[in-house]
This record gives structure tokens, C-alpha cells and sequence, in this order.
């Protein structure tokens, strides 16, 4: 469950670390590591590559998820249905 007592600021920060914990982690693979197939909890075998794809598509997703939500929040039912 979400915890409803996080604040924005403490998010970002907590972002902003895993973030920079990601980007030192590939900084330290090999290249031949690169294309090893890691297995990531619910999507099965995946490359390194891929699995940035995926992190690409599925932050690209939340932040439509998150469109949504702030024009619910705003009353824009429009924005909601799709309908310019």
C-alpha cells in the first residue's frame, strides 16, 4: 500500500537515489555483461537493454496514469475519456 505520509520532497530524493544507485551499477557492468539475460521478478529473462526499455515504456505508461489523475483532480472529464 502507498504510504500516505511520504511528501513530494522525500519522493524525489528517494528517486534521485535510485536513479544515480542504477546508473553505478551499469557504469560497472562489463560489455559482454550487457547482453547477459537477468531475471527481473515479473517479467521473465530480460538484457540489459531491454530492461531499460521496459523502465523507458513503463515510466512513459505512469506518466499518462498520472495525466489522468490530475485532470480527474482538476474536473477535466475530457482529458479523462480522450476526448481533445
Amino acid at each position: 500500500l502507498p504510504d500516505r505520509t511520504c511528501t513530494l520532497d522525500s519522493l524525489r530524493e528517494r528517486w534521485l537515489d535510485t536513479r544515480t544507485e542504477l546508473s553505478r551499477l551499469l557504469a560497472h557492468l562489463e560489455p559482454a555483461e550487457l547482453n547477459s539475460e537477468y531475471l527481473a521478478s515479473r517479467s521473465g529473462w530480460m538484457s540489459v537493454p531491454q530492461i531499460l526499455r521496459f523502465f523507458s515504456a513503463r515510466m512513459q505508461h505512469h506518466g499518462y496514469q498520472l495525466d489522468r489523475v490530475r485532470a480527474a483532480s482538476e474536473g477535466d472529464v475530457r482529458s479523462m475519456s480522450g476526448v481533445a
